[in-house]
């Protein structure tokens, strides 16, 4: 509501998705409670999950990258070393670093644009991953 009182027309998008469908809400009379769909959906990661972390080549590390809008930077990686950190950009040209591990088994990615929920749809415009969850229009809950 602070968003509301305070016309910060950001916050209320990121919470509401616009000012228009908050005042669209409506009272308790004409909620309805969501229910998620029962058929399983299964998010592309950018690359084959079915290969063991010890098949995983330099090729695969790229094509991670590049799917999540970003790249590899280190050159010279060990196959199936999913530890070691290595150096990352994301599509907003941010440099990290994150192992293999953290980055496609835990799914984390950019730490700088992670933190800028607000923004996550901009971000999804040049992240496949991430564009996923906005495939329906709406933001899917993180």
């Amino acid at each position: 509501m602070h968003a509301i009182r305070g016309d910060a027309h950001e916050e209320i998008r990121a919470h509401f998705g616009s000012l228009e469908a908050w005042q669209a809400i409506g009272d308790w009379s004409t909620f309805d409670v969501p229910q998620p769909s029962r058929v399983p959906s299964l998010l592309d990661h950018g690359y084959d999950e079915d290969l063991p972390a010890t098949a995983w080549d330099a090729d695969l590390y790229r094509d991670a990258a590049d799917f999540r809008g970003g790249g590899l930077i280190t050159g010279d990686v060990t196959r199936g070393d999913i530890a070691t950190p290595l150096a990352w950009t994301c599509a907003h040209g941010h440099i990290f670093a994150a192992s293999l591990r953290l980055g496609l088994t835990a799914g984390h990615w950019c730490p700088e644009c992670v933190r800028d929920s607000a923004n996550y749809e901009a971000q999804a415009e040049g992240n496949a991953l991430l564009a996923q969850l906005f495939s329906s229009g709406a933001p899917a809950m993180l």
